[in-house]
């Protein structure tokens, strides 16, 4: 093979920050051609410059995302079914990052409402809670005639009392979004009925008006250390199952999108320079994106893309 049909494949450096970093072209000959190896396609003409990453911005609500795109740096592809670990901290940032694209000024009022399993119930394995969660909903829909959305956090936390006592059990934590009433006492009989149990269980429902108050519920609740997840997941496997999830999306009304598109070169520099402000752990030497959250962040970003002042609720 003549030096002008050599032909170089991108290689990832071995790179702790992040997976969407740059690389390195490294010679290859026809063995590892067709080694059936390679992974790393496509493989790039001898003499010719790779492309550089390309950087693009969506904020879509209170939620500012960072992208940078390498064409040659394909991330794996994430397969159903698969098997849920603990509430990490990327399950907590996916949960962040869909809560502050919700459209809240077009959520009047909410539910928050808090099952707990009784202290004689032993550890509930997945599919009998998620059970139980699909028959609440579906007895509190009954008693509104109508279809529900909802927001679920499955939280651990050790007994205090009863026969189980010391050991990490299961409760759920709900919004229930633009519905404005239900009395407790019904919760309380759903729940019962859910779980089919005759004596008193703990329940707990408070209205949320407005979107800060269900935000406030929210960083409460998603902020908190999940130790315990981890423990549990760890002592019981794929048994732990999803820590939070959302029914009937198509209910909960969405933010529009308000921006998606590539960042100019100046752009680029003054986001870089924006995460290392605000972002302890972010490098700007490295061809990294980030998200940031909040009304301040989407403040900040109105000034670095030049974007007109949103209407505040």
């Amino acid at each position: 093979m003549s030096s002008s049909e050599k032909r170089y494949r991108f290689i990832r450096q071995n790179r702790k920050t992040s997976p969407l970093v740059r690389g390195a072209f490294v010679e290859m000959d026809s063995d590892e051609l067709n080694d059936g190896l390679t992974i790393y396609d496509p493989i790039v003409p001898f003499g010719e410059e790779p492309p550089c990453p390309v950087w693009s911005v969506e904020i879509q609500g209170t939620c500012v995302k960072i992208k940078v795109t390498d064409p040659y740096c394909h991330m794996p592809k994430k397969t159903k079914g698969s098997e849920c670990g603990p509430f990490s901290k990327g399950a907590m940032m996916r949960m962040l990052r869909y809560m502050n694209k919700i459209d809240w000024q077009g959520i009047t009022h909410a539910l928050f409402i808090t099952l707990t399993y009784p202290d004689a119930v032993p550890f509930e394995k997945k599919d009998e809670r998620n059970k139980h969660r699909y028959l609440f909903m579906r007895y509190m829909e009954t008693w509104l005639q109508r279809h529900v959305a909802s927001i679920w956090r499955c939280e651990w936390k050790v007994r205090k009392s009863g026969d189980y006592i010391g050991t990490v059990a299961p409760h759920f934590h709900v919004i229930v979004p633009n519905v404005e009433y239900v009395p407790f006492h019904e919760i309380n009989k759903f729940w019962r009925l859910a779980i089919q149990w005759q004596e008193n269980v703990a329940t707990d429902v408070r209205r949320v008006t407005g979107h800060q108050g269900a935000l406030k519920y929210l960083a409460k609740y998603v902020g908190k250390d999940c130790y315990l997840d981890k423990l549990v997941y760890l002592n019981n496997g794929i048994e732990v199952g999803r820590s939070w999830g959302v029914t009937r999306k198509h209910l909960i009304p969405m933010a529009p999108i308000r921006v998606s598109r590539p960042l100019t070169d100046s752009e680029r520099d003054r986001v870089r320079l924006a995460g290392k402000n605000k972002l302890r752990w972010y490098d700007p030497t490295d061809e990294v994106g980030y998200t940031m959250l909040g009304t301040e962040a989407l403040q900040l970003f109105e000034k670095i893309l030049h974007l007109p002042i949103a209407k505040r609720c």
